[in-house]
């Protein structure tokens, strides 16, 4: 649906004998979301900042000023008033103050430290995960070789895998569940580092600089699932702690309880 051309002659006048039809099929048209919908909708969101964009620019070769400070003026001109008209009535959103809209620019206008706790997280040192007793740089660049190519051929493998089950009938009891296919991954990939080293804590050592130093923003899981024993043992020593305590789910009512991992 499309906003109604009203008729106008060529000196700009309006002819049309149903401009009052028209005028009011436009203003209740839903031709255009809501600001906050620039939350919802990517193309939204990117048709918003380059139309604001744009006005900016406009606003500071016009009038030497952005559009904020252009709003908050006292007393406008009639150039500028026109200016701020046509911005919202062309805009690909609408900017009334609805609740959600409101509720959108409040809690924009809240500073919620992101970004200090990204720098906290980014200070973390993963060297807890440890031996420190234990060299293995020696054999960090083959581990990590093999490391990927054993992650590409699991992603590979799991995809023909689940292909497969799908073409399948419906078998349960044919079928292996998620984590006893996770366990087996495990081993898998404990047996290829084996073939480099006999030590799983120099293995540990090089797989947590590849997964928190080489590849931080990978997923975690196979390190963890292969090795977790000996990071816990690494964090202990490290610590010199007797225990560690790991939330986990509580399946009475769904909070966490803390697990102790000696």
């Amino acid at each position: 649906m499309t906003r109604q051309k009203i008729k106008t002659d060529k000196k700009g006048r309006i002819r049309d004998r149903h401009r009052k039809q028209k005028e009011l099929y436009n203003s209740v048209l839903l031709d255009r979301h809501p600001y906050f919908f620039r939350y919802v909708y990517k193309e939204t969101d990117r048709a918003w900042k380059k139309y604001l964009d744009e006005a900016n620019t406009i606003a500071r070769q016009k009038f030497c000023m952005d559009l904020p400070s252009l709003e908050q003026l006292p007393e406008r001109t009639d150039e500028q008033e026109q200016f701020l008209a046509d911005f919202y009535r062309y805009s690909p959103v609408t900017l009334g103050d609805s609740p959600m809209n409101l509720l959108c620019r409040y809690i924009e206008k809240q500073d919620f430290h992101i970004s200090r706790k990204i720098r906290e997280e980014n200070n973390f040192d993963p060297s807890i995960y440890q031996d420190r007793h234990t060299p293995h740089l020696d054999i960090f660049p083959q581990v990590s070789r093999e490391t990927e190519r054993f992650l590409k051929e699991s992603r590979a493998g799991l995809a023909a895998l689940q292909s497969r089950d799908r073409r399948e009938e419906e078998n349960e009891a044919s079928r292996l569940s998620a984590s006893d296919r996770f366990q087996i991954l495990c081993e898998l990939f404990s047996r290829r580092m084996e073939a480099i080293s006999p030590n799983p804590y120099a293995i540990a050592n090089c797989l947590v600089d590849y997964f928190y130093r080489e590849k931080p923003k990978s997923s975690k899981d196979i390190l963890w699932g292969a090795y977790g024993q000996y990071l816990c043992r690494n964090i202990k020593n490290n610590k010199n702690i007797s225990f560690i305590r790991f939330p986990m789910p509580c399946r009475r009512n769904g909070d966490l309880e803390y697990i102790k991992a000696i």
